[in-house]
């Protein structure tokens, strides 16, 4: 659970959010033992009109890579956040600041 926020603190409205592995892009890879091959959890989950957003489905005990995008163009997503849960956890973000330069 988050909020979305400029770097004026307005609201981020409407715009997606996706998880990744650190390790996603290597995922092809063939497999060894021991070495997790990577995750995404796209499921779709969007900022509502006041910028809260609640993400689901990162597996715990993985770094997971938080990356926001407008929904409006053809933006590029925004790596915002690196985070870690345990088994069980619910992790409160608190105000998620994106610099929308980048």
């Amino acid at each position: 659970i988050g909020h979305l926020a400029d770097t004026e603190g307005d609201p981020l409205t409407e715009w997606t959010l996706a998880v990744r592995s650190e390790d996603f892009s290597r995922r092809k890879q063939p497999q060894t033992p021991g070495r997790r091959i990577g995750f995404s959890a796209d499921d779709g989950a969007k900022t509502d009109l006041a910028g809260y957003f609640r993400l689901q489905g990162i597996p715990p005990n993985a770094r997971a890579e938080i990356y926001a995008s407008a929904s409006e163009g053809n933006r590029v997503p925004i790596h915002v956040k690196t985070v870690t849960l345990r088994a069980g956890q619910m992790l409160e973000l608190g105000v998620v600041t994106v610099n929308e330069t980048e």
